[in-house]
């Protein structure tokens, strides 16, 4: 399995299980309202990556920060800039400590892009991080009949 597959295979499983990122405490910037957290625009969307060609996906107006996951803390926020935003977490289970921290910078409305970075300590060692970077751009109304993405980001 390639890096760019297991980065798509670990973003997917923390943001599904809302599982990673380490404490946003020593960052710059100002606490987050985690529960107000901004949210993206709904519609249509064209995601590109590093995984291919871009996609698009239809969202229902997402929360950018998810519901932790068991033997995960809470998701910590931090408004770093006028538009951009930093998440981080973390989750302890039997192989160790494993990481997130996430970056949303622009504009939730029409484009913004996302670095992820994903590590973990686990208990051979520290692993290596896994770093990617996803830009969305908005495109208008979802078409009819388009599944939609709903829940946090």
């Amino acid at each position: 399995m390639g890096q760019g597959r297991i980065v798509t295979w670990l973003a997917t499983l923390c943001f599904a299980l809302g599982a990673c990122s380490p404490s946003n405490s020593d960052q710059p910037g100002t606490p987050m309202d985690m529960a107000h957290p901004p949210h993206i625009r709904a519609g249509l969307w064209e995601m590109d990556g590093p995984y291919g060609a871009p996609r698009q996906i239809c969202d229902g107006g997402r929360s950018i920060v998810s519901s932790p996951a068991p033997g995960c803390n809470v998701w910590q926020g931090k408004q770093i800039a006028g538009d951009a935003w930093t998440l981080t977490d973390s989750c302890r289970d039997a192989t160790g400590l494993s990481h997130a921290k996430v970056t949303f910078s622009g504009d939730l409305k029409m484009s913004f892009v996302v670095v992820q970075t994903f590590w973990s300590d686990g208990l051979l060692g520290p692993r290596d991080k896994l770093t990617d970077r996803l830009t969305y751009s908005y495109v208008g109304a979802c078409p009819a009949g388009m599944p939609v993405k709903m829940g946090s980001y």
